[in-house]
């Protein structure tokens, strides 16, 4: 990240610092690296503490986190005929 002002390492750094909604909110390297479940139980964690401080800021009960991803995938393998 020390290039990230210069322009290098910067979408590198992006992947890791802001992490996409469609595999969970979970960072590549979590889900690349089997550590999704516990990012999942520490979103739940924060969540829920959140909601027992100020749950009139969440009229729709106690949220919960985006489900850990079960594939993910770059280039999907392609079908094979049986």
């Amino acid at each position: 990240m020390q290039d990230a002002g210069r322009g290098r390492g910067a979408v590198a750094g992006a992947a890791v610092l802001v992490p996409p909604d469609d595999i969970g909110l979970l960072t590549p390297a979590d889900v690349y690296h089997r550590l999704a479940q516990r990012g999942v139980v520490a979103r739940a964690t924060v969540l829920a503490t959140a909601y027992a401080t100020h749950p009139e800021r969440v009229p729709a009960g106690l949220p919960l986190p985006l489900p850990r991803p079960v594939d993910v995938w770059i280039n999907p393998p392609k079908a094979r005929a049986t």
